[in-house]
C-alpha cells in the first residue's frame, strides 16, 4: 500500500537523509512525518509529531538523522528534535529567529 497525504493536509517541506532510507515532511498544519523510503515503491510512516500550529518551511537532519530542525518563517521558531531509536520524536529546544532566516 503507498503513502499518500491526507486530503486536508499540505506538504510544505521535504528532506531525505544522505542515504536516501529516510524521509521527513512537513506540513501546512506544523505536523512531522517522519517516513521510511528505503523500499522506494513503498513508504513507511515511522513517526507523526504535531510541533507548532504553523506551516513548516524548512526542515534538515543532521549527519547520522539522529537530529532534525525545523523552522516556520510564519512563527519565526527554530525547533531541534531528537530522533530516536524507535523513531519517536522528542523536542530538544526550540529558539526565536530576531529575523526571517528561512
Amino acid at each position: 500500500m503507498k503513502w499518500e497525504a491526507p486530503e486536508d493536509v499540505t506538504l510544505t517541506s521535504l528532506e531525505v537523509d544522505h542515504q536516501g532510507q529516510l524521509a521527513v515532511l512537513g506540513s501546512s498544519t506544523g505536523v512531522l512525518r517522519l517516513l521510511d523510503v528505503s523500499a522506494r515503491s513503498v513508504a513507511r510512516v515511522l513517526g507523526v509529531h504535531k510541533l507548532m500550529k504553523y506551516q513548516l518551511d524548512c526542515i534538515k537532519f543532521n549527519e547520522d538523522c539522529s537530529m532534525l530542525v525545523a523552522s516556520s518563517k510564519q512563527s519565526k521558531k527554530i525547533y531541534f528534535v531528537k530522533i530516536g531509536d524507535d523513531y519517536s520524536m522528542k523536542i530538544l529546544g526550540c529558539t526565536i529567529a530576531r529575523e526571517n532566516i528561512v
